[in-house]
């Protein structure tokens, strides 16, 4: 897919997204957390890399609210512009989250929260587009690309979306990279075996 293609396709998804009136998206957002909640590789992660929900993306503050009073450890990404690396560091106040590179909610860069996100069970992963295969469309940026092929290579990989984000193909490109499975409003679909 060319880039004017694959912009089109995002901002048309996104524009739909963006139209969702709140209340329906905070149904959706639970419908979502209902399916990540019952997958086995979530009940097994002790340690979980979030993203802090911006605009209309599916609202991952009670989920990671949730995830803390089970005891599990969460991180969230620090957005660093100059380098265009994500950092995550572990959160356990979201209280604390303050306005980052890009009016996205962040940690406080803590040299002590600064977590070896490799070491981590499951990273949560935005988009604005994917198809069945796992394929994503982010938001131009590259970060999660960047990180998922670097220090996330390992990682098992959930990405979250309403039900229309998904669809049928998104024709690859050399620097995309897939996830295991997306969770959306509707079902929960497995893009490949993960052992």
């Amino acid at each position: 897919m060319s880039t004017p293609e694959k912009k089109a396709l995002r901002e048309e998804i996104l524009a739909r997204r963006d139209a969702l009136p709140p209340r329906e998206r905070a149904r959706l957002s639970m419908a979502v957390w209902l399916l990540l909640s019952e997958m086995e590789a979530f009940a097994k992660a002790g340690r979980i890399l979030f993203y802090a929900s911006f605009r209309s993306e599916v609202e991952t503050y009670d989920m990671m609210l949730s995830c803390l009073r089970m005891g599990k450890q969460v991180a969230l990404p620090r957005a660093e512009p100059r380098s265009s690396q994500l950092f995550f560091y572990r959160v356990e106040n979201l209280d604390e989250l303050e306005s980052g590179a890009y009016g996205i909610l962040e940690p406080s860069p803590r040299p002590r929260n600064l977590v070896d996100a490799s070491t981590f069970d499951l990273v949560v992963v935005p988009g604005s587009v994917f198809d069945p295969r796992g394929q994503r469309i982010g938001y131009g940026g590259g970060y999660y690309d960047r990180f998922l092929v670097n220090e996330g290579a390992g990682l098992k990989r959930a990405g979250l979306a309403y039900g229309f984000q998904v669809v049928p193909r998104i024709p690859d490109q050399d620097h995309d990279v897939s996830v295991d499975w997306i969770v959306t409003d509707e079902r929960l679909i497995q893009c490949r075996p993960v052992p």
